[in-house]
């Protein structure tokens, strides 16, 4: 299951001091989504995330060459 939040730093802080077992630390993901992973007690592993977004520089060669110049529908 994935959760959207406003702040992922500060639900890890949370779930850190709650003695939860954080999986996966809060990291920024290629696909402009800073997320964690938590595990609830019942072992279950939620996906923690917020969406951000890039500058033009951080958006990767290709996909500005794509959207500068569609592809043509056939």
């Amino acid at each position: 299951m994935s959760l959207r939040v406003d702040d992922v730093d500060e639900v890890h802080k949370d779930c850190v001091a709650a003695g939860l077992d954080v999986t996966f630390p809060p990291t920024d993901m290629p696909w402009n989504v800073r997320e964690m992973h938590v595990r609830h007690p019942d072992g279950h592993v939620f996906r923690v995330g917020k969406a951000f977004e890039m500058n033009e520089a951080q958006v990767p060669r290709q996909i500005r060459k794509d959207i500068a110049m569609p592809h043509a529908i056939l």
